[in-house]
């Protein structure tokens, strides 16, 4: 009889074969979690930014703001709040939104002037927000309208 130490090729090829099945089921499930945990980011934000152009709205009526929520627009030193600014930056400088990663998101944000729908990206007539997938034209759009509802222009699948 042999005195062996250790495995056999063909124990180590069995056992890796088995970890490669493992990580071909987990990896699709992982990147899928990973998609949906974005778009549910990026949706949770949406619905701050129509929050917060939905109250300087109507506490600045005659006051107009509209454009791409960015890091650099949030992130300034200490706030003034000047509602003639004008730009996105106004939502953070009075007190409507708090400092945040905005630019880690996998959508552009937008704050949209219900009115004229002006502000880029989706923006429409009646938005107060909007959002749109990152480097990727006319793939998804979605929206926070004057009744704080969820639009989109077509499901966005969370699962591709």
């Amino acid at each position: 009889m042999r005195n062996s130490k250790g495995f056999t090729l063909m124990e180590l090829m069995v056992v890796v074969f088995i970890i490669a099945i493992l990580v071909a089921a987990a990896v699709p499930s992982y990147l899928d979690n990973l998609k949906r945990t974005r778009y549910n980011e990026s949706i949770v934000a949406l619905q701050k930014v129509a929050q917060a152009a939905k109250t300087f709205a109507a506490q600045y009526p005659n006051h107009v703001m509209s454009g791409q929520i960015t890091n650099a627009a949030t992130n300034q030193g200490v706030p003034t709040c000047n509602p003639n600014a004008g730009g996105t930056d106004v939502l953070y400088q009075c007190g409507y939104l708090i400092k945040d990663n905005w630019d880690a998101l996998a959508f552009n944000i937008y704050a949209c002037n219900p009115a004229t729908g002006a502000g880029g990206g989706c923006c429409k007539q009646g938005y107060y927000a909007s959002m749109q997938y990152k480097n990727v034209v006319n793939d998804y759009c979605g929206g926070v309208d004057v009744n704080m509802e969820l639009q989109e222009n077509h499901a966005y699948d969370k699962t591709q």
